[in-house]
């Protein structure tokens, strides 16, 4: 009686502690992804079009542009605020070997609402599915942010939202001396 007494409470101890590991994992989380680094590269980004279409975004570019991605999200107060400015830089879309897009986990009819209250007038690319073990939802798990991608899908810089004058200047190094003359393009995702 003693033997099965203690077998019992062996198992039921066994037990306790695999609840509390699991529990604990589900606390924490999977573990956290990869961010992306300086040097990291990103060749491409699947999503939709604000018009829900599919589309896929090439980082790479053979014209030598640099590919500035603005990401963010319509419930991010912190993006509210930097969203005026952000217009002003949407503004800018070609002449410099630049070609700029925002991306989003917004649903696409949400993203294009979000964009034409503030007057945006730049690609968007609507992320909503974007499994959380893809290391580029990385690039959408912190918001604003900005990111910018030399012509070959390197990360060259990123920051906050607000970081746009440093943006600007790590841009601007990477544009390559053939597109500067000529517009820039605007995306494989066409127009917001």
């Amino acid at each position: 009686m003693k033997t099965k007494i203690i077998a019992s409470l062996l198992v039921f101890c066994a037990v306790a502690q695999v609840t509390i590991l699991v529990g604990r994992y589900r606390a924490a989380g999977p573990p956290a992804l990869a961010p992306y680094l300086v040097g990291d590269t990103l060749v491409r980004l699947d999503g939709l079009k604000v018009d829900g279409t599919e589309a896929v975004l090439a980082i790479p570019m053979l014209t030598g542009a640099a590919t500035v991605v603005y990401a963010f999200s319509s419930e991010c107060a912190y993006c509210e605020d930097v969203a005026p400015e952000w217009a002003s830089h949407f503004g800018k879309q070609g002449g410099e070997g630049i070609r700029r897009v925002a991306i989003t986990r917004d649903p696409p009819q949400t993203a294009a609402s979000y964009a034409e209250r503030f007057g945006w007038e730049v690609p968007i690319l609507s992320i909503p599915d974007l499994a959380a073990t893809d290391r580029r939802s990385f690039l959408l798990s912190r918001t604003p942010w900005l990111y910018v991608f030399d012509s070959d899908g390197a990360l060259r810089f990123q920051g906050h939202g607000s970081s746009l004058d440093r943006m600007d200047e790590a841009a601007s190094r990477l544009g390559h001396p053939t597109t500067r003359s000529r517009k820039a393009p605007t995306s494989e995702i066409g127009g917001s």
